[in-house]
């Protein structure tokens, strides 16, 4: 009995894992497909990446209810390395400019962000920032 649960348990982890696998891969190959970016976000075999920006203004703001909007914002964020890519995210207030943002990145996909001081972003990052 306890062989069969045991033979069970590896078999269902061999499968999750194996679907984590594909899951990732396909990813890569699809970044525009947003059911997978929204299975991915959970996948722990794809890291995240922080990304250092300093606010612009929006690019779009979008109404979503009586008071409430969604703002986008474009530009190029650094990781610590310096190394620079384009960088499109949103927020649902409008973002003080040129104030530095820590984003977190899964797969092309921002997670979050929050606000850092200078001095805690990286040499390499902070150097393109300004």
């Amino acid at each position: 009995m306890l062989k069969k649960l045991l033979i069970t348990l590896g078999v269902f982890i061999l499968v999750i894992g194996a679907l984590m696998l594909v899951g990732k891969i396909y990813g890569e190959h699809h970044p525009n497909d947003s059911v997978v970016q929204g299975l991915n976000k959970y996948n722990p075999m794809i890291p995240k990446e922080a990304y250092f920006v300093k606010t612009n203004q929006p690019v779009n703001k979008e109404k979503l209810d009586k008071d409430f909007y969604n703002y986008t914002y474009k530009t190029v964020g650094y990781d610590e390395q310096g190394d620079g890519n384009k960088i499109t995210y949103t927020a649902t207030k409008k973002l003080k400019t040129n104030h530095y943002l820590k984003l977190t990145i899964k797969q092309g996909q921002v997670l979050n962000y929050s606000e850092v001081k200078t001095n805690d972003i990286p040499k390499n990052a902070n150097k393109n920032l300004n």
